[in-house]
Parts: structure tokens; sequence; C-alpha cells
């Protein structure tokens, strides 16, 4: 699934059932009543094909290339590859570009394979495997389609990991042009090392949730506090056994929707002991505009100061939500000295429930008067969740002689 921001739709190519030799283009207004176009992916001479992640790219100025796909043609001695990437000027009809090769290791990458533009380094990627049974996280970038780099390492599992914790695949793309925001498919399976699928498989069974994953140049990937961001469901559910998140959509506006295919049992289970056969779903989970992470107090007033910030528009909103509560600004010196007509006491409390709440004071509208000055935020809440802070800003990272516009 992608949000086309030229059509203002989600749009989603996939198949009903594991055997369909035609994905078909699925549409919707609001990411869950879905319409069948018509639209069918061409029938390719191979014995498998599989259309994976895809992508709008703005960055492109190739417009016949608009929209991108990463393929994988099933083939003996390579399995789940060599992967290539399909073109398409409108997303409905394809071209696969067989020189524009993201993968060609034997051994293949059965993973999710998903392609993004990172703007940092002007590359586009593919996370992948190094090979089809070596779970952990690879990427391949390139800054021409034609030419890929062998697959490096990005995430593995450490000593802060649970025994035996497997990474199934990962997802990211760029977000508010600040971030690359990732899920990662976290596929925690048993000590048993028996062969449990067929010879010469192990470690075939097993759960899969989503941990939360963020870069700010997509060279280093950064962790969060390891706890799933998207959990399993209940015993008998879809995404109890098995939930690969494969796509993240936002629109321009409103929630974040992550999409993940859903399984009722562990992976690589297909029929239940007691008879019941297993299915996979498209699941959405929806979240909360910045919402990946949030303050809140334990009890009463909780305070917080930001960094050091060098405002450049003096233009302050935050994201929070107080429908019982209230969420007070000052801004302070570097020495956390508040600033006169900057206070506490000056500031009109921000209520209610805002992802993009302005900041004001009785005598100041904003903080242009402030630019360009080294100044501290210092925020006070209660009954409230701070999701985000949004100002123009540079800033200092330890004692740097100079500031810098991001980390």
């Amino acid at each position: 699934v992608i949000y086309d921001p030229v059509l203002k739709k989600f749009r989603a190519w996939g198949k009903d059932a594991y055997e369909d030799t035609q994905a078909k283009l699925m549409e919707s207004q609001d990411g869950i009543h879905w319409e069948d176009t018509g639209s069918r992916m061409p029938v390719y001479p191979l014995q498998n094909f599989y259309e994976q992640s895809w992508m709008y790219d703005p960055w492109d100025a190739d417009e016949s290339r608009r929209y991108k796909m990463t393929d994988w043609p099933y083939e003996m001695s390579i399995e789940g590859g060599p992967g290539v990437l399909a073109v398409s000027a409108d997303g409905v009809s394809w071209k696969i570009e067989e020189q524009y090769k993201w993968f060609d290791r034997p051994g293949g990458s059965d993973t999710s394979n998903g392609i993004f533009y990172n703007p940092f380094k002007k590359v586009w990627s593919v996370f992948c495997r190094r090979h089809n049974t070596d779970r952990r996280v690879f990427i391949t970038e390139s800054d021409d389609l034609v030419n890929w780099t062998r697959p490096r390492l990005v995430i593995h599992p450490d000593a802060l990991d649970p025994a035996f914790l497997q990474f199934y695949g990962m997802i990211a793309q760029p977000y508010e042009e600040d971030y690359l925001i990732g899920a990662l498919q976290c596929f925690h399976v048993p000590s048993d090392e028996n062969n449990e699928w067929m010879d010469g498989r192990i470690k075939m069974l097993g759960t899969t949730d989503t941990q939360l994953v963020y870069s700010c140049d997509g060279e280093q990937w950064i962790r969060s506090d390891r706890t799933p961001l998207i959990e399993c469901a209940e015993p008998g559910e879809y995404g109890n056994g098995g939930l690969y998140t494969t796509c993240m959509a936002v629109p321009d506006e409103g929630d974040i929707y992550f999409y993940s295919i859903g399984c009722v049992s562990d992976h690589g289970i297909f029929e239940t002991p007691s008879g019941y056969e297993s299915h996979e779903a498209l699941m959405l989970h929806k979240l909360r505009k910045d919402g990946f992470a949030y303050l809140e107090p334990i009890g009463g007033y909780g305070r917080l100061y930001t960094r050091p910030l060098i405002p450049q528009d003096g233009i302050l909103a935050l994201n929070y939500k107080a429908p019982a509560g209230s969420v007070l600004v000052q801004i302070c010196e570097t020495n956390k000295k508040p600033i006169p007509g900057f206070t506490f006491e000056e500031c009109i409390p921000l209520k209610g429930d805002e992802t993009a709440g302005m900041v004001r004071w009785k005598n100041n509208e904003n903080m242009k008067s402030l630019i360009e000055k080294p100044v501290k935020v210092e925020i006070k809440m209660i009954n409230a969740r701070l999701y985000a802070l949004k100002m123009e800003s540079k800033l200092w990272f330890g004692n740097t002689p100079e500031p810098t516009d991001r980390l």
C-alpha cells in the first residue's frame, strides 16, 4: 500500500491468493474501504512472480519512472531472485527493467525488500537479506538504478535482544523531511534446532511483531526502546502468528497508516494440528501523526527543557493531547533563566488535542524577536501528552563550536 499524493488516494497492488498469477490494483479514499480498479499486472513467463514493495517517487527527474516496485522472479538455485525493478509513469502500467538489478546473489532475498529514496545520501535503497535464510537487515543502494552496492549489514541482533531473535525484514521511508522512519519485522523463534519444515531448513516456526526504527541519514539505524510498536494479535485472530509490517502510508493530513500481512498461525504453518487452516489478511494499524513516542507526567505537573535551539523563523508549534489538562511554554536563556514576555505566567495555555498547536504569549504572538538567539524551550504540563515540538531552528550538540541544521 502507498498513499499517492497526486491522486490523493491510497493505492495497493496485491493478490487474493498465493497461487494467483496476476496482481490487481485496488484504490481507497480512506485507506480502509477498497475498490478494484480493474487493472492487472501482466503474466510473466516465469515459474513464480511476486510484486513486492512499491513507492511514489517525486525525486526522479524521469517521469516514466515516477513509480517503482521491487520484483522477485523466482528461479531455481537463486531462490527469491534475482531482484529487479519495475517502473511506471502512472502506477498502473508497469515495465520490468532487467538492467535495474538490485539483487543477484545466490540464495535470494526472501523478505519484503522494501524500496525507498534516501534524500540525505541521494540514493535509491532496498532493504534485503544477504541470502535467503540470513534473517538480518541488509541494504543495497544506487544513485542511477543500474549500479547497486553489495548488501551492507545495518541491523543485527545484539546482547539487548532476547535469545534467538531474528529480523525477518524491514521497510522505511522519509518522514517530515528530517528522518527516515522504519518498521522492523522481529521474528521470535524457539531454541530447537531440529529440521522443522523440510530437509536442511531450521528456524521456520515462530511469531513476528514490529519494532520502530529510525535514521537521520540512512547510514546509522537506531532502534528505540525495543518494545513492539505493533504487537501480535490474540490467538485465532489475524496477526497472532505472523505480523509482517510491509508498508507505511502517510496522508497529507491525519494519521499515519501501517499495513501488515497478518497470519493466524506461526511462520511456516499452513494448517494447524487441530485442522484449522491458516490464512493471511491485510491489516491496518493507525498511529497519530508524530505519534511514535510521547512524554507525559507520572502525576501532577511534568517539566522538561530542550537543548539549546537557535530559532530561524520564530514559529513554535506543539503536537499535544490535553483534553482534561493543559500545556504551558516558556522560553529561557541557555542558563535556564526565563526571558521576560515569554514566561509560563504570560503563556496562553494549550488545551484540547492538536497536532500543530501554535504557542503564543499575552504580548507575543510568536518568537520572531528571538530569531538567531540561543534559547531553551521549557514545557510544563499536567494531564497531557506531548508528541512533538516543531520549530525551524539550528541546534548545538555537545560542545560543537558551531550550530548544525540537523543531527
